[in-house]
């Protein structure tokens, strides 16, 4: 497993950044567009990552956060009566 480590000589060491090299497969047209345009596919990919994974970490925690409440009641109990119930039970006498 070979890392590679990159920076730049004049910043100090603790703040380089420790790299793995990783394969992935990408549409080649699209990797001769980017080499051409002068894009970094690395950086580019890196990027993209962390903010999926952030997205995602932000919103189990939003997901949890807005349904804290959603869970199962310790006092179980029949669920809500329905409004139109009681008017078809209604034994008032027919007016007719």
């Amino acid at each position: 497993m070979k890392m590679q480590t990159l920076g730049n000589p004049c910043i100090p060491v603790s703040t380089r950044v420790t790299r793995k090299n990783v394969t992935i497969t990408i549409n080649p047209e699209l990797v001769i567009k980017a080499h051409q345009l002068g894009l970094n596919i690395s950086k580019i990919t890196e990027t993209a990552l962390e903010n999926l994974i952030t997205t995602l970490q932000d919103s189990t925690s939003r997901e949890k956060a807005r349904n804290w409440w959603a869970g199962g009641d310790l006092n179980s109990r029949p669920s809500a009566c329905q409004a139109d119930v009681l008017t078809k039970l209604d034994d008032r006498p027919n007016r007719s």
